[in-house]
């Protein structure tokens, strides 16, 4: 399993890295900087600093400096060095903090004529280290994660009722020398096994691997708190022909019945139109499903609980005169309570919704229940059509998988742009992989 036993892996390639970084950390940006009679100096970051590898759980960067110093305001020169920089990651679960750590700065001596410098210039690159080293450890040794990464409510469900949906961090690690992956299990589960981390990636800057028993709980969590009480209802009017009136009131033995005595046809009567009014409530219990090919969810124990009810309705006009009313005849009604509706076939589409959440749509199902209403079958097919479409319409959306990303860096003005282009289902997990843009 890609997911290594755990409920949620994100991995990020080391390209959205350097493209977070390129935007941080603006060209010519002032590290450092002192002003006195002996020695001035400054410290200047000519280009923003570049990830090359990750190492367990350890980054390494480069980038490129340029530090001027003045001396007695009279002798001045520049460096223009490469740091090495290794920094390590280490998450600290209870603050829901990543630690970045300086292990270790090292400047490559190189002046800004290509030289090695002389010892007085070996000094002064090594004041050039102590300055920064420095300055990246005080700015950067703690970086809060952001929130939706630990704890959040799914959408619509009732917050003041529903405990919100809880994230563990457990491990942030690097799974070779291009990714780094953090590790999560949900709702108090424990497990999983860094060592048998793998890329999945795919060269994309992004991707998320969440497991099936994880998906499975999510839903289940977000279906109780959302649908248990759910009921969607729908009115409609099914035309029933001429052609087939007296069929259909044949059928229902009520062309000479008692139901129609009462409104007896006297030969200024006429039958001119004739419809079905109906009116279907669907209820929905918590579905079963399993994960398909082709970015798909099946979900073979889909059911539903109906209330249904129809009337057949007569329009008579009547005629005296020259004056033409018209007269709605009931001719008869039909209902069901509680008619448990097992559906023989459902598929549902994957989909990413705005919020980055991981949510299945039905899209097709397949239904078929025998109505004891002595009605003709073409009618009949009609009305199961109709449940069908109403069904599919009104389905409560499965929500698969909290929002696997956030588009903001708590403490920056960055903001991203994702394209979660690609989904690949397995049979116990499901990968999404995707680009990002930074603004």
């Amino acid at each position: 399993m890609r997911s290594a036993g755990y409920d949620l892996v994100l991995s990020m390639h080391k390209n959205l890295y350097n493209k977070i970084l390129s935007d941080l950390f603006k060209t010519n940006v002032e590290l450092a900087k002192k002003t006195g009679k002996i020695l001035s100096y400054s410290l200047t970051l000519k280009k923003p600093p570049i990830v090359e590898s990750f190492i367990e759980n350890q980054i390494k960067f480069n980038c490129e400096l340029r530090s001027d110093f003045s001396i007695f305001n009279y002798l001045r020169f520049s460096l223009s060095p490469v740091a090495n920089l290794i920094v390590s990651i280490n998450y600290l679960k209870n603050e829901k903090k990543i630690q970045a750590k300086l292990v270790r700065s090292h400047l490559s001596p190189a002046s800004s004529d290509g030289k090695k410098p002389g010892i007085l210039g070996k000094v002064f690159y090594r004041l050039v280290d102590q300055l920064f080293g420095s300055r990246l450890s005080q700015q950067y040794e703690k970086i809060a994660l952001p929130s939706n990464l630990y704890a959040f409510t799914l959408p619509e469900m009732p917050g003041d009722s529903v405990q919100p949906l809880n994230v563990d961090v457990v491990n942030i690690t690097a799974v070779k020398n291009d990714v780094i992956s953090i590790c999560a299990n949900l709702l108090g589960r424990v497990g999983g096994n860094s060592k048998e981390l793998s890329d999945f990636t795919d060269g994309q800057d992004i991707a998320f691997c969440l497991s099936t028993e994880a998906i499975t709980r999510v839903e289940s969590l977000f279906w109780k708190g959302t649908n248990s009480t759910r009921v969607e209802a729908k009115e409609g009017r099914l035309d029933v022909k001429q052609d087939i009136l007296l069929n259909v009131l044949t059928q229902l033995r009520l062309a000479f019945d008692d139901a129609l005595v009462k409104h007896t046809i006297p030969r200024y009567h006429q039958f001119v139109d004739s419809w079905i009014d109906y009116r279907i409530s669907a209820r929905f219990p918590e579905p079963t499903f399993k994960i398909a090919e082709g970015n798909k969810i099946d979900i073979p124990n889909i059911k539903v609980i109906l209330n249904l009810d129809a009337k057949l309705q007569l329009k008579k006009v009547k005629t005296v005169g020259n004056i033409e009313t018209d007269d709605i005849v009931t001719a008869a009604t039909f209902s069901e309570r509680d008619l448990d509706l097992m559906v023989k076939s459902a598929t549902a589409k994957l989909i990413i919704d705005k919020g980055f959440r991981l949510l299945a749509k039905i899209e097709k199902l397949d239904v078929d229940f025998d109505l004891k209403w002595g009605l003709p079958d073409v009618i009949l097919d009609a009305f199961v059509d109709e449940i069908e479409d109403h069904i599919v319409g009104v389905y409560p959306t499965l929500v698969l998988s909290p929002a696997m990303f956030s588009e903001t860096i708590p403490g920056t003005a960055l903001q991203f742009d994702l394209d979660l282009g690609k989904i690949m289902t397995y049979t116990d997990e499901i990968i999404v992989l995707g680009s990002v843009d930074v603004k």
